[in-house]
């Protein structure tokens, strides 16, 4: 059995940040609801600019995709021997590769949490007619998913041992 190593104090903010931004989602839906015109965005182009609308309800799915999603990796970060490991697991790097693949599933939580609250928020904006669209601000959030993973799976490799 996989000893479970203590959080670092980084480790314990990426969480507070990530169940924030979960709660923040769900409040900020829930304090604008009122306000909300009945028409939003439902799709943004790769310029940031929508290019379909739909209800004001749509706009749930945006806290329900980040608890969703941050339920989902706490739950696969409870089970290390099943994860589909770059490299051959040895009693010698096993803290190490673990230690990684976990901290990957925090900055994922926060990431993808940061993203869809994102979303939720610019919608809201682009419906109240306060912005025309999102700007680049999706894409990035989007390579900052895959520069983590990237950066993580080459740290692996690397640790390898």
């Amino acid at each position: 059995m996989t000893p479970k190593p203590s959080r670092t104090p980084s480790q314990l903010l990426l969480e507070a940040i990530a169940v924030g931004e979960v709660v923040f989602a769900a409040f900020f839906l829930v304090l604008s609801g009122a306000s909300i015109p009945d028409r939003v965005p439902s799709h943004f182009g790769f310029t940031g600019r929508p290019d379909s609308w739909g209800g004001k309800y749509t706009l749930v799915a945006f806290p329900v995709l980040a608890a969703f999603f941050y339920a989902g990796l706490t739950a696969v970060s409870f089970f290390p021997r099943v994860w589909n490991m770059p490299v051959k697991i040895t009693p010698e790097n096993e803290a190490r590769q673990y230690g990684l693949v976990r901290s990957m599933l925090l900055w994922l939580k926060a990431e993808i949490a940061l993203n869809l609250t994102f979303l939720e928020w610019g919608s809201v904006e682009v419906a109240e007619g306060k912005a025309s669209g999102l700007g680049w601000a999706p894409l990035i959030g989007i390579a900052a998913v895959f520069l983590t993973v990237g950066a993580h799976l080459y740290g692996m490799v690397k640790a390898r041992g």
